[in-house]
């Protein structure tokens, strides 16, 4: 027995069964209900009576809290566990057992985490390390090799242009053509007749010197778009689309998974997030004063997107719900230049996105159990809002006032203002083929 387990066995009161006096205690009840004239310590003549095995033994318990002792260390920097510090397949049968009953959580749920623990191990930094570095180092040895080849092309290109060059220099024999004058100066008869055979023999030699030229500018034809500058952007091209398959697989998988995160602007530390029932989050807000929340998760600049947002009851006075520039997520939203967002409640402000597409403004429309739509693509300046369902009112962000900034990266976010209680739910998150059609 560790010290702790010592501590309790020595205690007199707590050694023996309370009901069964010569037995020793062996576990504790964890059912909802005590078994009647039974107590949570219990020796196994009340197991045996109770007829409930919803009882961890004393044994189990010390033992469990034993091995979180010794895993106690930071998981991030430790990538092995030693055998004296792991459960025997023994222990963790054992504590699988209780673990069917205890602690008291939706079976579900349980499933659902034991799939996570699989997944989930002391090794997954390791592994994010070590699959992107095999990644850089099978693109860095591939695109070496690429390089070395393509090297070995544009040397022979310029070795045979200077071939080429040089042929078709030679051809021109002017310096042959000054010698035949100079030598027939004082000779104009003779000078004439040299030259007349020197370049009739050029012309009967045309067709061998064509072929010639035809065949080295073939040559060098062959190779030059393999280092050409736009081999090179179709290249760079192509490896960008491979990140940006990977990025866009990221985001969907981020969008569809869409949470949210607690600012720090002023009483954002106040509003309440949680799971809810449609696979994403709710967020709550109750009391005097701002805050914020915003994604977890930027949104890609040409990806076509909609949120469906479920409001419990009319805002009381203030709520802001659009995108914000990813490094003014905890900025006064009176502090800003853009405001890529819809005002809901009782204040009005004509700088939000007010531009009436069809039907009225969304703010007179709003009540209790209400729903918001919003679409948005960055990429085309669009930014629409409507009632759901329906869409028989939509209002949208005016080309005109304001732009989103190709170099920025965009975040949904969700702004309260003096709100009791109100609950909004994100009920549907998606990246979508196209808007809607105004």
């Amino acid at each position: 027995m560790n010290n702790l387990e010592d501590t309790f066995f020595n205690q007199q009161s707590l050694q023996s069964c309370l009901i069964h006096k010569n037995n020793q205690i062996q576990g504790v009840f964890m059912g909802q209900k005590c078994p009647d004239n039974l107590n949570r310590l219990q020796c196994f003549k009340c197991v045996l009576k109770s007829k409930d095995l919803n009882c961890i033994s004393i044994q189990n318990i010390f033992a469990e809290q034993q091995q979180e002792v010794d895993c106690s260390t930071d998981p991030l920097n430790s990538t092995q566990v030693d055998d004296q510090n792991t459960a025997s397949d023994e222990d963790q049968n054992e504590f699988e057992e209780y673990e069917s009953f205890w602690p008291p959580v939706n079976p579900e749920l349980k499933n659902k985490l034991k799939m996570i623990k699989q997944k989930v191990n002391l090794n997954i930094m390791d592994n994010v390390i070590k699959t992107f570095d095999e990644i850089k180092k099978n693109m860095n040895e591939n695109i070496e090799q690429i390089k070395k080849e393509t090297l070995l092309i544009a040397q022979k290109v310029i070795e045979d242009f200077s071939h080429l060059n040089s042929y078709y220099e030679s051809q021109k024999q002017l310096k042959d053509l000054r010698q035949i004058i100079q030598k027939n100066s004082n000779d104009a008869k003779l000078a004439n007749e040299e030259i007349e055979k020197f370049i009739l023999q050029k012309y009967q030699n045309a067709e061998n010197v064509n072929n010639q030229l035809s065949q080295k500018i073939f040559n060098i034809s062959q190779n030059l778009p393999q280092i050409s500058q736009e081999m090179f952007d179709s290249f760079n091209n192509s490896l960008n689309k491979i990140l940006l398959q990977f990025r866009t697989q990221q985001q969907k998988q981020c969008v569809s998974n869409l949470k949210f995160e607690n600012s720090t602007y002023e009483k954002s530390s106040l509003i309440k997030i949680e799971d809810n029932q449609f696979g994403y989050q709710s967020i709550s807000a109750f009391f005097e004063g701002r805050g914020q929340v915003y994604s977890s998760c930027t949104f890609d600049y040409d990806q076509k997107y909609q949120l469906i947002f479920e409001f419990d009851r009319p805002p009381k006075e203030c709520i802001i719900i659009g995108l914000t520039e990813d490094d003014k997520k905890d900025f006064n939203w009176y502090d800003r230049n853009n405001f890529y967002a819809i005002q809901l409640g009782k204040s009005s402000n004509d700088s939000f996105c007010e531009k009436i597409l069809k039907g009225k403004n969304i703010k007179q429309m709003f009540t209790f159990n209400s729903k918001l739509l919003m679409q948005f693509h960055i990429a085309q300046n669009q930014l629409y809002f409507s009632d759901y369902p329906s869409c028989e009112n939509i209002n949208a962000l005016d080309p005109k006032q304001y732009e989103f900034e190709p170099d920025q990266r965009y975040r949904v976010i969700i702004y309260f203002r003096n709100q009791e209680g109100l609950k909004i739910s994100l009920i549907s998150a998606h990246q979508i083929h196209e808007l809607l059609h105004v």
